[in-house]
């Protein structure tokens, strides 16, 4: 099965583009996973979540954590981010994210995962559901996931490069809801 049909097609950020800041930073959490990898730093995170440690279950709370598959086919991993003046960076914390951007701050978002080209496949959200020990990933990235050729079978073929790192996954595909 060839990439296309694995992921759906590779294209530029669709909606809004680009954000300021999208193409001249990245997530400082940006790590990538390939079917073949084992599980690298943000991943192994997501399994202490599921096993239960207390610190790493609050922590996954508060941030977003965004995915998407690039041009290549490799799956890029990074809790959201904000960027100001220059080169600083944050996690965006959920619940200050309004504040934050009133004082000058903005979202890196899925584009930020990606190499210069920003062509990207299928994007997402994951998160934790303590009530079922699982991580729950979505495709909610407008200018990925949404409106384009997705379908459930490439978001659950997300969610198998997960599993294949001991993570227990399961998914909630999205279609875009014309008015």
């Amino acid at each position: 099965m060839d990439l296309d049909q694995r992921y759906g097609s590779a294209v530029p950020p669709q909606a809004h583009g680009l954000r300021q800041g999208e193409d001249m930073f990245a997530p400082r959490s940006l790590v990538m996973l390939a079917e073949t990898d084992d599980a690298p730093g943000i991943v192994g995170f997501m399994r202490a979540v599921q096993e239960s440690c207390a610190l790493s279950g609050f922590l996954s709370g508060g941030f977003t954590i965004l995915w998407i598959i690039d041009r290549e086919g490799a799956l890029r991993i990074a809790v959201e981010e904000a960027f100001s003046d220059g080169d600083r960076r944050i996690p965006l914390i959920n619940d200050i994210t309004a504040m934050l951007q009133q004082s000058g701050w903005s979202k890196l978002g899925h584009p930020s995962l990606l190499n210069e080209d920003k062509l990207g496949r299928i994007a997402g959200e994951a998160t934790f559901l303590p009530e079922d020990n699982v991580w729950e990933i979505n495709n909610l990235s407008g200018r990925y996931g949404l409106g384009l050729d997705r379908t459930a079978t490439h978001l659950e073929n997300v969610a198998g490069i997960l599993r294949a790192s001991g993570l227990r996954i399961i998914i909630d595909f999205n279609q875009l809801r014309m008015a």
